[in-house]
């Protein structure tokens, strides 16, 4: 079609070969192809859009599944906490457990120095990692966190 509408308006006929104003067959080509211009790049904006948000997504599916990083380096035990409590290393809920890592009062009580407050969920996240290595030196990770550990990996 394009072929014709240039044959067209260089011969100064319209497509059916009915003759045409030369200037109106031009003006009329380049309407067309300016429409064709404009859906491509409308087009090719879309794509790179896509693609943009499409690798965004990636990077916080990448990022989700990463291991957290701490300062101290203690990062299989914000894993931990991750899956324990979703990460909140105050949690203070119904299950009997507190804390991020899930300390039964019992365990906190033995294992705890006696300058750390009272409950885990009132403890720093490196007063409970210190209690969890603790607690850990004295038994497995199956016993103290069996489903989290083994989803872990641990």
């Amino acid at each position: 079609m394009i072929s014709q509408l240039v044959l067209a308006t260089v011969l100064g006929t319209s497509a059916t070969g009915v003759g045409t104003d030369p200037l109106e067959s031009a003006l009329d080509y380049a309407k067309q192809m300016e429409a064709t211009v404009e859906a491509t790049e409308a087009q090719e904006a879309a794509e790179e859009a896509a693609a943009i948000a499409a690798e965004a997504e990636a990077e916080r599916s990448e990022a989700a599944l990463a291991p957290s990083r701490s300062p101290s380096g203690d990062s299989i035990w914000y894993n931990l906490a991750q899956c324990e409590s979703g990460g909140n290393w105050a949690y203070n809920g119904p299950s009997g457990y507190d804390g991020g890592l899930q300390f039964s009062p019992s365990t906190w009580s033995s294992m705890a120095p006696a300058s750390y407050p009272d409950y885990a969920y009132l403890a720093s996240p490196e007063q409970q990692i210190s209690v969890a290595k603790a607690t850990l030196s004295a038994s497995s990770w199956s016993q103290q966190w069996p489903t989290c550990s083994a989803q872990l990996g641990l």
